[in-house]
């Protein structure tokens, strides 16, 4: 057998390379709060930080690591969940399972206006049409994204539930 074989064989790589693209997705979800936590300064400065955002994230690179980390993270997720022998677990570990996959529908507005439609029809990030239209044209869509935001951080926070 040889050594990649072997190495793809252990379940520590597909643990470490889980925790990888995991902390890819909380660094962007770190850098994309603090950028929506900048708007506290002046909306100058959140407007700032969506254009850094964007240069980031939006570039090849950025699409490409961040999307797939996702796809890689869930996958891993889903298969760690389907190779269980048993579905008993702790508190701890079930709010964590329950918590990372609300995420995906939690987000999949957000990902639609924020992402999909800049690609397809090129338009800005733009924080003085988007806060508006969450907040106080559909304030549903706006307490979505803050439970999201709850989500997305007590599932990615470090020692908040136990390691990711």
């Amino acid at each position: 057998m040889s050594a990649a074989v072997t190495i793809l064989r252990d379940q520590m790589t597909w643990r470490r390379v889980r925790l990888a693209c995991g902390l890819v997705l909380f660094t962007y979800v770190t850098l994309h709060f603090a950028m929506h936590a900048s708007g506290l300064w002046s909306f100058a400065a959140m407007q700032s930080g969506t254009h850094i955002h964007d240069a980031v994230w939006h570039s090849k690179a950025g699409t490409w690591t961040l999307y797939g980390a996702f796809a890689i993270h869930f996958s891993l997720g889903l298969y760690a969940l389907y190779a269980r022998r048993s579905f008993r677990m702790g508190a701890s570990e079930m709010l964590r399972l329950i918590l990372g996959f609300s995420i995906v529908p939690l987000l999949a507005h957000h990902f639609a206006y924020g992402r999909y439609v800049w690609s397809a029809f090129g338009t800005g990030s733009r924080c003085d049409v988007l806060l508006p239209a969450y907040f106080s044209f559909v304030p549903l869509w706006g307490w979505v994204q803050v439970t999201a935001m709850l989500v997305a951080w007590t599932r990615y926070a470090p020692g908040v539930i136990g390691a990711v």
